[in-house]
């Protein structure tokens, strides 16, 4: 019982909380089972990674991953309140935008890819984001599909899918605002 009210506190600091007089007026007669609690193993269990199927883009250009965050609270001083990385996955070498809206991604992205399939003589050939309807449909969607580009989406709340840009994005943020600050 104290386990759970102390918000699944571990069972050796709830003994110790009881027995050596941390907490006023609390006595506690009795004995400490070791009880597995469900909640507990369910939430300890680590995550498996995922099969990448070790795949990775073997020229530049081949595939880009792309994420949008925001909007943020603060604006920055030219009024941004999101940004959007680009990393192409074979040279890791990575574009960002400080944007105003979600509808500024698309001509970003068209200027990004431009500058890709110039400096490499390839097209792009795959993009890998999570399912954001900024990204995956209107202008940018149709974009992509009538230039070819596979779209690989990953599943929803499954941020390792995307690790490249997810990776890049904890990198960029500062300590204070990575928490629940992104989409």
């Amino acid at each position: 019982m104290w386990h759970h009210r102390l918000g699944h506190l571990g069972q050796d600091a709830v003994r110790a909380l009881l027995t050596k007089d941390y907490a006023a007026s609390v006595s506690f007669v009795g004995s400490f089972d070791k009880v597995h609690c469900v909640p507990c193993l369910v939430g300890k269990d680590p995550q498996q990674p995922y099969a990448h199927n070790a795949h990775r883009a073997s020229a530049i250009a081949e595939l880009l991953h792309l994420d949008i965050c925001g909007p943020y609270p603060i604006e920055t001083p030219g009024g941004n309140r999101y940004f959007f990385p680009i990393l192409d996955d074979r040279s890791n070498f990575s574009f960002t935008a400080l944007l105003h809206a979600w509808s500024d991604v698309f001509p970003f992205y068209q200027t990004t890819e431009a500058y890709l399939e110039h400096i490499s003589g390839l097209r792009v050939r795959a993009v890998r984001m999570d399912g954001a309807l900024e990204l995956t449909s209107g202008d940018m969607g149709a974009h992509l599909k009538s230039h070819g580009i596979a779209v690989q989406k990953t599943a929803p709340y499954a941020h390792s899918q995307n690790g490249k840009a997810e990776c890049y994005i904890l990198l960029e943020l500062p300590l204070g605002n990575r928490a629940g600050s992104m989409l």
